[in-house]
């Protein structure tokens, strides 16, 4: 699957010791296993993986890494969570993962998607996502009031206080603490959930990854679009600006390890009891 490994280091904190530690090691065990270890970004393609050493925000630039050059994604957590990391920090996966560089036959590869904006904005930056676009007012007690269109059906007229259109994979994320679905992270679906909507009727609401969602949104003042946490772009004033959504060209391809389980991992991250 993989000859090459280019690492990135904790987004927040790359000279953090242990980070360095984890990188001395990985690198160390590519020369012994004669695999390059990649340091520049233009020597990454299909055949490189590409290790996350931080928390679920590193993950995610990882995993856009890879998705651009056709590579794999893998994470190493040093973060609280960490639901997009399968390997921790301590001795046992850090050898499990060096495992890995030499019997890439055992270990499960996900297919995940991202999503993208179809339409061109003005000054938004086109970037796909791999949790969430969320469109939310400024000033973040303003409500958001929004028309729904799927497929260019009519879905309704919202109000709440942001709406968010994540994927599977972002199902651990905003749309979880925003009554979300959780989704299993391999599905081709995307889900429209707003947040503290002003009438319970609003609903989250689940469709295909290949449908074209369309929100057309209002506000009394500025309102913005945010991916991945990040903001893409702003708006000023009362204007009906139709956003659309749907999936990306690429899937992202994330490299398990070999005891991983979905379910295991949200009991034990969600703290879920086993009887």
């Amino acid at each position: 699957m993989f000859d090459k490994v280019y690492v990135v280091p904790k987004l927040n904190a790359p000279s953090n010791p242990l980070v360095k530690k984890i990188c001395e090691r990985l690198e160390k065990e590519c020369y012994m296993l004669q695999i390059e270890y990649v340091n520049l970004r233009h020597k990454i393609d299909e055949k490189t993986l590409v290790v996350a050493v931080g928390g679920d925000g590193t993950m995610l630039e990882a995993m856009r890494i890879a998705q651009k050059h056709d590579g794999l994604a893998v994470g190493i957590n040093l973060g609280n969570v960490g639901f997009l990391t399968d390997f921790g920090n301590n001795a046992e996966d850090i050898n499990d993962l060096i495992y890995l560089f030499a019997n890439q036959d055992l270990f499960p590869v996900e297919n995940r998607i991202s999503i993208r904006i179809l339409n061109q904005l003005p000054n938004c930056i086109p970037a796909p996502v791999f949790n969430e676009y969320v469109i939310s007012n400024v000033s973040s007690d303003e409500l958001v009031r929004y028309r729904l269109e799927i497929n260019d059906i009519d879905a309704g007229f919202h109000r709440a206080n942001a709406v968010i259109v994540g994927t599977p994979t972002g199902s651990t994320a905003y749309t979880l603490s925003a009554g979300g679905s959780l989704m299993y992270p391999s599905m081709n679906v995307m889900q429209i959930v707003p947040v503290a909507p002003l009438s319970l009727s609003s609903r989250p609401i689940i469709v295909p990854s290949d449908a074209t969602v369309r929100i057309t949104a209002e506000t009394e003042g500025s309102f913005s679009i945010r991916g991945d946490g990040k903001r893409l772009c702003q708006f000023e004033g009362n204007r009906n600006i139709p956003i659309e959504i749907t999936q990306s060209l690429k899937y992202t391809r994330i490299l398990h390890s070999r005891n991983y389980s979905f379910f295991d991992m949200l009991t034990n991250k969600l703290h879920w009891k086993k009887e």
